[in-house]
């Protein structure tokens, strides 16, 4: 037998299934838990926006005094991921310890704490 012998019949027609995926759009804005947490190199944050407009994701220390600003700019709506490297500002590596993350849309802000392990 050879492959020039053989032949494909289709008694039946042949049906394309078209799959569409469509992203929900949240209902208001959320902060989740950083991944890892805790973290030596870099963290993930990810976050929701139920609306489009400007947005700041900042890094506190738990005196209360910011560190760096991730994110300050406008978004659209739906989910974002920002990476973190546990540097400040400038540049410098941050200590290990406890700390803050905020996130402020307008008059809502939703803080979360991440644990930096060096």
């Amino acid at each position: 037998m050879y492959l020039d012998d053989i032949r494909l019949l289709a008694s039946d027609p042949i049906t394309a299934v078209v799959e569409t995926y469509q992203t929900p759009t949240p209902q208001h804005v959320s902060l989740e838990q950083n991944s890892p947490n805790p973290f030596n190199s870099t963290t993930t944050i990810r976050f929701n926006l139920a609306t489009a407009g400007p947005v700041e994701l900042v890094i506190y220390n738990l005196a209360g005094q910011q560190l760096a600003v991730l994110v300050n700019e406008s978004r659209e709506i739906g989910r974002h991921t920002v990476q973190w490297d546990g540097r400040d500002q400038a540049g410098y590596a941050l200590a290990s310890g406890v700390y803050l993350y905020c996130l402020r849309m307008g008059e809502r802000t939703v803080s979360r704490r991440l644990v930096l392990v060096r």
